[in-house]
């Protein structure tokens, strides 16, 4: 699965995001997506495939290892199940929406093998730098693990 675009979109009164289209179809025989925690204030969703391999990733880490320690315990820490209704609807709990700091307008993108949540101001503020800084961003790129 590879998710990407930018999509603007809103949390209703309940806290529900209506997925993008696109990425539904993608989704179209899952019911469950999983949270973890994300980075630069987005909420990172992962459908079962790509959630599983970064469990996997997770696992093969030395927990003698202070610093691999607490990464692997905040992303444990972090994650959370969303249904999918038959709306094609998610619900943010509100502790997710007051941990995150996000509003009623969210901006959802593609990232590959999962999908982030972000809040609108945030998004784009954050898209301003990145885009500035592009050709030094790109020249730092390395090969993942």
């Amino acid at each position: 699965m590879k998710f990407f675009g930018t999509y603007y979109h809103s949390l209703d009164a309940k806290g529900r995001l209506v997925v993008p289209a696109r990425f539904r179809e993608t989704l179209k025989d899952l019911k469950t997506l999983y949270i973890l925690q994300g980075f630069e204030g987005a909420i990172s969703v992962y459908p079962e495939e790509a959630y599983y391999r970064e469990l996997s990733f997770l696992e093969t880490q030395n927990f003698k290892n202070a610093e691999a320690r607490a990464y692997v315990r905040i992303i444990y820490a972090s994650i959370e199940e969303l249904e999918v209704d038959a709306a094609g609807r998610i619900t943010i709990p509100v502790r997710i929406q007051k941990k995150y700091d996000i509003g009623p307008k969210v901006i959802v993108i593609g990232v590959g093998d999962h999908l982030e949540i972000w809040d609108e101001d945030r998004y784009l503020s954050y898209e301003a730098s990145a885009r500035d800084n592009l050709e030094d961003l790109a020249a730092k790129l390395q090969v993942k693990d």
